[in-house]
């Protein structure tokens, strides 16, 4: 069965979305202003993509990862979006650096469960869990070990 982004609004299943698109920048050395990741993303204005980019960098930084966050930044001044704490502005070029070296095709990417939080609700939307595993039912043949 396929599945789509559109059929989930939810900010989990987006950011594994900018999850994907992010590391195929990364492994080209580019970086995106967030109007053309919106457009990518087939997403309208609204707080949704500071929400979407939170649980990434979030998640980055739980693993010890660099901020792939890093590499959207506002088209005018080529600098981090502002309000998204990815990094010190001093230290982005050098993050930006650091996102493009390291091999994200190595790693298993994050579940939807690792980019909505732990426990048993999600900790920005308060929806169970169990809930969001239902979105993507394929995802325990694939994977089971990282299943909900």
């Amino acid at each position: 069965m396929l599945f789509t982004f559109g059929e989930s609004s939810s900010y989990e299943t987006r950011a594994y979305q900018v999850y994907l698109i992010l590391i195929g920048l990364a492994a080209n050395n580019q970086i995106i202003d967030c109007r053309l990741l919106r457009e990518r993303m087939r997403i309208g204005i609204g707080p949704t993509l500071s929400n979407v980019l939170g649980r990434v960098v979030n998640w980055c930084i739980r693993e010890g990862l660099p901020a792939l966050t890093s590499l959207v930044v506002e088209k005018e001044s080529g600098k981090p979006l502002t309000g998204l704490a990815t990094v010190e502005n001093d230290g982005f070029a050098a993050e930006q650096q650091r996102v493009f070296a390291f091999d994200w095709f190595s790693i298993m990417p994050p579940t939807l469960k690792e980019l909505c939080g732990a426990g048993k609700y999600c900790v920005a939307c308060r929806t169970p869990l169990n809930r969001l595993s239902s979105l993507w039912p394929v995802w325990t043949e694939y994977w089971p070990a990282r299943a909900f």
